[in-house]
């Protein structure tokens, strides 16, 4: 268990360092371009619309997998109070197990999506729809890894009788 523990620690540093990367881009992309156009030297950044349009749409899909390793993403804290530690445990499999269905589904739908996808007339390069479409099965992908991670671990616990430590609420 602690290799995976180990893997799932990793996965979330590269997650949050793509957040970092992504949020910059939203927010220097668009003042970069500002500046052009104050000195008058015009967009420096080519389709910096796209650019932060597409980057928003990247931030809510990886952090949505980002909240899920914490495990932030599905709780039942008003059921939950009133459950033994073992029952607690149990609900985490339970809601863990069903985001996993609802995510595996949501990404059969989403790879149908990329299939069909083609960058529109005129787009061209990194930031184009088709690759925009792309990044719905990567953030359900790293969001089921993380949840199956969390089911086998809850069950390894429960499976030698003991009840893995309380997520911890609040900001991390």
């Amino acid at each position: 268990m602690r290799g995976l523990r180990t893997f799932d620690r990793g996965l979330g540093r590269l997650e949050q360092v793509l957040l970092v990367v992504l949020l910059a881009t939203v927010v220097l992309v668009p003042v970069i371009n500002l500046i052009g156009h104050w000195v008058g030297a015009g967009a420096i950044i080519e389709r910096g619309d796209l650019i932060a349009r597409y980057s928003v749409f990247a931030i809510a899909m990886i952090g949505g997998a980002f909240a899920a390793h914490h495990q932030r993403l599905l709780s039942l804290d008003l059921v939950s109070r009133k459950l033994t530690p073992r029952g607690k445990a149990l609900l985490r499999i339970v809601l863990a197990l069903f985001a996993v269905a609802m995510t595996v589904l949501l990404l059969s739908q989403s790879l149908l999506r990329v299939a069909e996808a083609s960058p529109a007339p005129g787009e061209g390069g990194l930031y184009n729809r088709a690759n925009a479409v792309t990044v719905v099965p990567i953030g359900m992908a790293l969001l089921a890894v993380h949840l199956v991670i969390q089911a086998v671990i809850e069950i390894d616990y429960l499976a030698r009788g003991k009840t893995a430590p309380e997520p911890e609420q609040g900001a991390v």
